[in-house]
């Protein structure tokens, strides 16, 4: 996925990223059934290499400096994603395991997982990927492949906090960005 500066706007240069949730899908009933579990799921954030507009359906060519922030197992458990509303809530948080400094500019993010345990599935809440509003995304069906297609954006929203050292004028509350796009953020002052 990338996200152009224009939609992290609110974020100072700075930031510290150190979560993301997602909500599934407008009406979807609460998921999981029962406690789901990925046996490995990793996230790598970047600085983009690309222009929104360009960005290669090969997962490295997008990324300038990447750092996996996560890395391992990751479970859910029964019902922990709220349904049968529109817009649903947010899910719970996945803490990385390292933070990533936001350094400006385009974010990519890059998720990679086995797939979890259960059969039943539920959408994520998704917009159409749109390189003009400041969303992007590519994916592919297989943990290990190198490149994928075309793919709808998972609203996301970044959990991140300001250090002390960037100038609190910087500082937002919160970011909705023209809610429907690309992301949502929330700050926590350190």
């Amino acid at each position: 996925m990338q996200i152009a500066a224009s939609q992290l706007a609110s974020m100072p240069v700075g930031s510290v990223i150190s979560g993301v949730r997602w909500r599934l899908g407008g009406g979807n009933a609460s998921w999981p059934a029962s406690t789901a579990t990925w046996a490995d799921y990793e996230i790598t954030l970047a600085q983009a290499a690309n222009p929104i507009e360009l960005m290669s359906f090969t997962f490295a060519d997008n990324m300038l400096n990447p750092v996996m922030v996560r890395d391992g197992a990751l479970s859910f458990a029964a019902n922990s994603f709220g349904g049968g509303m529109t817009p649903n809530p947010w899910g719970p948080l996945v803490q990385f395991q390292s933070s990533y400094t936001y350094a400006g500019g385009d974010l990519v993010l890059l998720f990679r997982h086995t797939g979890s345990d259960l059969t039943n599935t539920s959408f994520l809440d998704a917009i159409q990927r749109s390189a003009v509003n400041g969303y992007n995304a590519v994916a592919s069906t297989s943990f290990g492949l190198p490149s994928g297609g075309i793919s709808a954006f998972p609203i996301t929203q970044l959990e991140y906090s300001v250090p002390s050292s960037v100038p609190e004028s910087a500082a937002v509350s919160t970011f909705a960005g023209a809610l429907g796009l690309a992301a949502f953020l929330r700050l926590r002052r350190r």
